[in-house]
């Protein structure tokens, strides 16, 4: 029992193998654009009480977000130079 535990329980101080890897694709800008929107998400979602200023908050977030869809087109030249490239290698 006492062998099967350590086999399969995470000792204190180990790093997990299922660790996250960063993407090439993904940029500090990317990061940035991720924060603000998440932000004005939130604080479009919390107001309720004016209605003008939850408008507001609305079109800011939408503006936002319209920005943040930058991670669609970088994903995919990432993925197309990456394609370009293994081709050239390996076909």
């Amino acid at each position: 029992m006492k062998v099967a535990c350590e086999q399969s329980f995470q000792k204190k101080g180990e790093k997990s193998t299922t660790e996250k890897k960063s993407v090439l694709w993904w940029t500090h800008e990317i990061t940035a654009a991720k924060k603000i929107t998440n932000y004005l998400r939130r604080k479009y979602q919390t107001t309720r009480d004016n209605a003008e200023q939850r408008e507001k908050n609305k079109e800011e977030y939408f503006a936002q977000k319209g920005k943040y869809v930058a991670i669609k087109s970088e994903k995919s030249k990432s993925w197309k130079e990456y394609c370009n490239l293994a081709t050239e290698t390996e076909p």
